[in-house]
């Protein structure tokens, strides 16, 4: 005789249906029962008869209006590097900024690669103290890279923004967003 054929007794009497009804039994009852009557549901707090309002001292903000996201590397971020370092690699430790390079400083003006969110190099704006720089690419046409106008250790911040550049940004290929570098 074949042992695969013959139903062999369940370790546990209990079927599927017992055991759904009892579960279905126990979740009718549930709300019903109730841990001590002598403990109360709720606790307010006592009156009190001290009912002066109390004047605070004036508050003063002060801040700078942006119309969107801008991000600022400072001097300090700047001197965690090596000296020497691009100042297009120093960008890279902000949020949406890809920069590649050949080297591991970043100087190697052929093999510099940046983008910001998705938009690459030549199509964001980069300015110096507000004087354009052009489209940063190897041997442009129109301008001057950042690593031959200035060195990163005489940039006191760098700041970048996202999106199309702003109006008052020195630049006509600012569609990615804008790369401003202050001496």
């Amino acid at each position: 005789m074949n042992n695969r054929s013959i139903p062999r007794a369940s370790r546990f009497p209990i079927t599927g249906l017992a055991l759904l009804v009892s579960l279905n039994s126990l979740c009718l009852i549930s709300p019903f029962i109730q841990a001590d009557d002598d403990v109360p549901t709720s606790v307010t707090a006592p009156a009190s008869d001290d009912t002066a309002a109390v004047t605070l001292g004036t508050v003063s903000v002060i801040g700078q209006g942006e119309t969107r996201q801008v991000q600022r590397v400072t001097q300090k971020d700047v001197s965690a590097y090596s000296a020497g370092t691009s100042p297009l690699k120093v960008l890279q430790r902000l949020p949406g900024v890809n920069f590649q390079s050949g080297d591991p400083l970043g100087r190697e003006e052929g093999s510099q690669r940046i983008s910001l969110r998705g938009f690459d190099m030549h199509h964001l704006g980069y300015t110096l103290d507000g004087v354009t720089l052009g489209n940063m690419s190897f041997g442009n046409f129109n301008g001057l890279s950042i690593t031959r106008a200035i060195i990163a250790e005489n940039i006191a911040a760098s700041e970048v923004a996202p999106g199309i550049g702003s109006l008052g940004t020195a630049s006509n290929s600012d569609l990615g967003g804008t790369i401003q570098f202050t001496s």
